[in-house]
């Protein structure tokens, strides 16, 4: 009996550190790469990734004409980034250096700078979902800042400038 595993990385520090890929700053989607349209905030030098969700909408969705409810003045037009197969994803990393040592990482430069050793699997190649996104913690996450915000609960409060 062969075991695969399906779902391997479900949240986005351990998609970092076992798949070799940056998750920090405008490179951090694992399906927009560097096709991202965020960007960085003005006075605060933090990356935003508001309204890079709109160029999933369907073409002839309202929203991606709206010009007030978003970025202001700005019509969003372009369709999704392609997909990248696992054959591309494999032609890219293909040349990377192998790592067994996570401490090694220098400054990250580009959109991964090492092979990970899940490509040695001989179905990862072929792996369509190769992140998951963990809904527990994500509904747990979200809930938590909910109630911090709406309960007024002191010292915990998420919603500063520094937020």
């Amino acid at each position: 009996m062969k075991a695969t595993l399906m779902w391997t990385i479900d949240d986005v520090l351990a998609f970092e550190m076992l798949s070799g890929l940056t998750t920090v700053g405008r490179l951090r989607c694992p399906i927009c790469m560097e096709r991202t349209k965020a960007f960085t905030l003005k006075h605060y030098h933090k990356v935003s990734y508001f309204d890079c969700h709109c160029q999933f909408l369907p073409l002839n969705c309202a929203y991606k004409r709206n010009k007030n409810s978003f970025k202001k003045r700005c019509v969003e037009t372009s369709p999704p980034p392609p997909y990248v197969s696992s054959p591309d994803m494999w032609n890219r990393v293909a040349h990377l250096p192998f790592s067994y040592d996570l401490e090694e990482e220098e400054e990250i430069l580009g959109y991964g700078e090492n092979q990970i050793i899940f490509w040695r699997l001989s179905y990862w190649k072929t792996n369509l979902l190769r992140h998951n996104i963990d809904v527990m913690h994500t509904k747990r996450n979200v809930f938590m800042n909910v109630f911090v915000i709406v309960m007024d609960i002191n010292g915990t409060i998420k919603d500063t400038h520094n937020a």
